[in-house]
């Protein structure tokens, strides 16, 4: 956030150019990001939250699923405030079927990982908290 009515939404691509535009509010950051890491409009049902731990996804060790996820998605986004204290991460998996996050509510916590395959509305809520820290 850059403030309180003003955010700037900062694409970057594979290829590393970066992209930069303004919102007038969290949700409008949100939707632009939506465009940004479900393009091809995958994300449609929620599915069951699985618990990681950090160990868990350096070992690659995230299930099935996830796993495949992974190594298939065809769009990898990113989204994270930038601020003075480390805030949550939002990591997610476009393949042409789903959409899986993974959440990390702390940088190097222990707990607070959380992986799923997510619809449309619960992707478009996680991005907007993830704009509109309390």
């Amino acid at each position: 956030m850059h403030a309180d009515d003003l955010h700037l939404v900062e694409r970057v691509t594979s290829g590393g150019l970066h992209m930069f535009t303004l919102a007038a509010s969290a949700q409008d950051a949100a939707d632009m990001a939506l465009l940004f890491v479900d393009p091809f409009e995958v994300a449609a049902k929620d599915g069951p939250v699985q618990h990681l731990t950090p160990e868990q996804i350096s070992q690659q060790n995230v299930g099935r699923a996830l796993g495949e996820a992974i190594d298939n998605a065809l769009v990898v986004g990113q989204t994270v405030l930038l601020a003075d204290t480390p805030g949550p991460l939002l990591t997610t998996y476009a393949t042409d079927q789903a959409l899986w996050t993974v959440y990390v509510e702390k940088p190097h916590a222990l707990t607070g990982i959380e992986a799923r395959p997510v619809g449309k509305n619960t992707l478009r809520a996680l991005i907007t908290k993830l704009f509109s820290p309390s």
